[in-house]
């Protein structure tokens, strides 16, 4: 998996009303978040590779909702926010852990 581009911080907030739009179909990825911030808070070792296998699974489970259903702007919208979100929490996992392992 590449470095993802980096969002800057303006983009946060267009993330955050995102992610309040994703949270009531994608419970899972504010878990994620939620458990993210929280390991973070609590200075919790976890691994990028542990976070990663985290991360494709809602990944996977988004492409598995877009699979399933017919494809519609709506949905193909839904995905673009789940990347950036992906995105932003790699960066944001790479930030606070200092880039290391």
């Amino acid at each position: 998996m590449g470095d993802p581009a980096p969002i800057f911080l303006h983009a946060h907030v267009d993330l955050a009303r995102d992610l309040e739009t994703l949270s009531g179909q994608n419970t899972e990825l504010q878990t994620l978040v939620d458990q993210m911030s929280d390991e973070a808070d609590r200075r919790v070792a976890v691994t990028e590779a542990e976070w990663q296998d985290r991360i494709r699974t809602v990944e996977e489970s988004a492409r598995k909702r877009l699979a399933e259903g017919p494809v519609t702007v709506d949905a193909l919208e839904e995905a673009r926010r789940v990347t950036r979100i992906v995105r932003w929490m790699l960066c944001e996992l790479r930030a606070v852990r200092g880039g290391r392992d």
